[in-house]
């Protein structure tokens, strides 16, 4: 459902059966989700429409793909495939097809343009992404705990250089 923020109606996005497990809003207004109804990852318009499959699990193996993240320009997503540990992340750029695995991790989010954070061990980690070769350099810890559940996700949110996280809020080094 998408509802405007200066208030009105709720309008209907999609029908989708399942549980949801996250979503992200390209910037040409199409809305990549994942569910429990599928493997894959699915788009759809956000003013509305049919959903089709734009990340398919069988480029990961058949394994689940879920919380779905984008680099700015929406070109390349960024996830977490499998629904159990030891979970990992993976990389599908939208314009080739081309999907790479990028290592351990669960609950991928961009802070800024080229810095992911993600959950590993109990904890919270940066790396930069390399959207052109689809690769994730060696990350390092931030001194962020975090709880992920055993579906692998992990709450938090990053926006810019701040993360917030349910006990505190720290301002992220905007280098590694």
């Amino acid at each position: 459902m998408r509802v405007p923020v200066t208030g009105g109606p709720s309008v209907a996005i999609t029908a989708m059966g399942g549980s949801r497990f996250g979503g992200v809003w390209l910037p040409d207004d199409r809305i990549v989700y994942a569910s429990s109804g599928s493997l894959d990852l699915y788009a759809v318009p956000a003013g509305g429409g049919t959903a089709e499959v734009v990340v398919p699990a069988t480029a990961f193996d058949g394994a689940s793909l879920r919380f779905p993240t984008a680099t700015a320009d929406g070109q390349i997503l960024v996830f977490q495939v499998g629904t159990r540990p030891p979970f990992r992340l993976g990389a599908y750029a939208l314009a080739t097809g081309r999907a790479a695995m990028l290592g351990p991790g669960s609950s991928p989010r961009f802070a800024t343009d080229g810095l992911l954070l993600y959950a590993f061990d109990g904890e919270l980690w940066a790396a930069a992404f390399d959207g052109s070769r689809l690769q994730l350099a060696t990350g390092r810890r931030l001194s962020v705990s975090v709880e992920v559940n055993s579906g692998g996700l992990a709450t938090f949110a990053a926006v810019g250089d701040t993360l917030a996280e349910r006990e505190s809020t720290v301002a992220i080094p905007m280098t590694l």
